[in-house]
C-alpha cells in the first residue's frame, strides 16, 4: 500500500546553494581539489566531467558546504534542464553549484535510490514540469518543489521495486568500466608499437612477438605528416534536414579522454546545421580542443559542425585513431588553436602533425591486432544501450507498482526457457 505525501513531508533536507560562489565567500577557484559541480555535470543519471570541471580548496568547501552530502542523497538540476538527477554513492566530497538542489530523503519514509528512479519516471517528471515555470528555458523554484507529491510505497516495498533498476545499473557501469579497460589496451599497443616509452619496457619483455615491432619493422619507418593517412570527412547537412530518429552527437555527448560514448540525442531536436559521420569513423572535437574529446561513432548519423568527422584506410585506421587521440597531438592542435576564449582547430591543422610512419606493412599488421579490441568496444557500447532501453522501459512500471520485479524473472525465465 503507498500514500501520497509531498517533497516537504518526504525530505529531511535540501541542501541549496545556487547562487554560491567562491568569490562571493571571499575566495576564487583552484587547480586542484574539491570537484563543484552544476547543472551541466549532471546527465544520463550520473556526475559527468563535461569538460568544465571546477574546483575550491578544502577550507573553501568547509564554507561553501556546511551541511555536506552524504551517500544516498539526490542530486537534481532546476533548470536548464530541468529534472536530470543523480545518486550520491561512496563519493561525497562535492559542492553544489549553480542550477542544482541536493535532496536527503526521511529515513522513515524514503530511500534515496527509489526517489533516484521516482524523479526519472514519467511520474517523477510529470510533477516536475507541470510545476515548472518559464518559456524557453523551464526551471522549478525550491518552493514549488517541495509541494511535489510522490507516491511512497512502504520503504520494503520501495526496496524491492528498484532492486532490478538497480541491478541493470550495475551491469552498465561494469560494462563501461569493461570499455574503459579495452581503451586502456588499444593505447597501451599503440604507445608500444609507435611512440617510444621507458614506462612500457616491463610489459613489452612479457608480450609475445606477434604483438612487437622487430628491428626491420622499426628501420623501416620514415619522418612524414598524420595528413598522409587520414583525411577529413566531409558531408554536410543543413538545418532540419535530416530524417526523424536519426541520432545526434554534439560535443556534450563524447566523454573527455575517451574513445567510446553511448549516449546521444535525436537530430529532431537540432536547429542549425550538422555534419554526417558513420559508425566507425572518428569524431574530434574542434571547440577548446584541450578538453580532448575524441571518440569512435558508435552508429550512424549527423554530428555539431564543432566536430571534425575524420577517418583513414583500413591499414592505416587503427595507426590513425591512436595518434588522433593521443595526448601529444592535443597538444600539439591546442597550442595551434586560434581564438582566446572560444579556441578552435582545424582538419589543417591535424594533418600537418608530424609523425614517425611505419611501413604500410606494419600499419596492417598493428591494425590487425588491434581490431578485435575495437570490435569489443563496439560491442560494450552496444550491450549498454540495449541495457539502458530495457532499464528506461521497466522504470516506470516498477516505480509505479504496475510491474513487479518478480513478474520480470518469470518472463526472463520462460524467455530463457524458450
Amino acid at each position: 500500500m503507498s500514500t501520497k505525501r509531498s517533497l516537504a513531508e518526504a525530505l529531511e533536507a535540501v541542501i541549496d546553494h545556487r547562487g554560491r560562489t567562491p568569490k562571493k565567500l571571499g575566495g576564487d577557484f583552484s587547480p586542484i581539489g574539491v570537484p563543484v559541480i552544476s547543472a551541466r555535470n549532471v546527465k544520463y543519471g550520473r556526475i559527468v566531467d563535461g569538460g568544465e570541471l571546477r574546483y575550491v580548496e578544502i577550507d573553501m568547501w568547509h564554507r561553501w558546504m556546511p551541511t555536506k552530502l552524504q551517500t544516498g542523497d539526490v542530486l537534481l538540476t532546476s533548470e536548464a534542464p530541468l529534472g536530470e538527477v543523480a545518486y550520491i554513492g561512496a563519493s561525497t566530497e562535492y559542492c553544489l553549484g549553480q542550477r542544482l538542489f541536493g535532496l536527503r530523503p526521511h529515513a522513515d519514509l524514503l530511500i534515496g535510490s527509489y526517489l533516484y528512479y521516482w524523479l526519472q519516471s514519467p511520474s517523477g517528471q510529470g510533477e516536475l514540469h507541470r510545476r515548472a515555470s518559464g518559456t524557453t528555458a523551464q526551471g522549478i523554484r525550491q518552493a514549488e518543489l517541495m509541494e511535489v507529491q510522490i507516491e511512497l510505497p512502504h520503504v520494503d516495498d520501495q526496496v524491492e521495486a528498484v532492486a532490478l533498476l538497480k541491478v541493470l545499473d550495475s551491469l552498465i557501469d561494469t560494462n563501461r568500466d569493461i570499455a574503459k579497460t579495452l581503451e586502456g589496451v588499444f593505447v597501451g599497443l599503440f604507445r608500444l608499437w609507435f611512440l617510444a616509452n621507458d614506462d612500457l619496457v616491463e610489459v613489452e619483455a612479457q608480450l609475445p612477438a606477434a604483438l612487437l615491432l622487430s628491428a626491420e619493422d622499426r628501420a623501416a619507418h620514415r619522418r612524414g605528416q598524420l595528413g598522409e593517412v587520414g583525411q577529413q570527412l566531409k558531408r554536410p547537412v543543413k538545418a532540419r534536414a535530416s530524417e526523424d530518429g536519426t541520432p545526434y552527437i554534439g560535443l556534450e555527448h563524447i566523454p573527455r579522454r575517451r574513445l567510446t560514448l553511448e549516449a546521444w540525442d535525436g537530430a529532431d531536436t537540432v536547429v542549425s546545421n550538422t555534419s554526417r559521420f558513420e559508425r566507425g569513423e572518428i569524431l574530434f572535437g574542434k571547440l577548446r580542443p584541450y578538453f580532448h574529446k575524441v571518440a569512435i561513432a558508435p552508429t550512424d548519423g549527423v554530428c555539431s559542425t564543432d566536430i571534425i568527422v575524420l577517418d583513414a584506410p583500413e591499414p592505416w585506421y587503427a595507426f590513425f585513431l591512436g595518434h588522433v587521440s593521443s595526448p601529444e597531438l592535443i597538444d600539439h592542435v591546442d597550442a595551434a588553436s586560434g581564438g582566446t576564449r572560444m579556441p578552435r582547430t582545424s582538419w589543417e591543422t591535424i594533418a600537418r602533425y608530424k609523425v614517425e610512419l611505419p611501413s604500410e606493412a606494419t600499419a596492417a599488421r598493428f591494425n590487425e591486432a588491434t581490431a578485435p579490441v575495437l570490435r569489443r568496444l563496439q560491442s560494450v557500447v552496444e550491450t549498454n544501450r540495449a541495457l539502458t532501453s530495457l532499464r528506461n522501459r521497466l522504470l516506470g512500471p516498477l516505480i509505479q507498482g504496475t510491474l513487479k520485479p518478480t513478474d520480470v524473472r518469470l518472463l526472463i525465465q520462460r524467455w530463457v526457457a524458450a
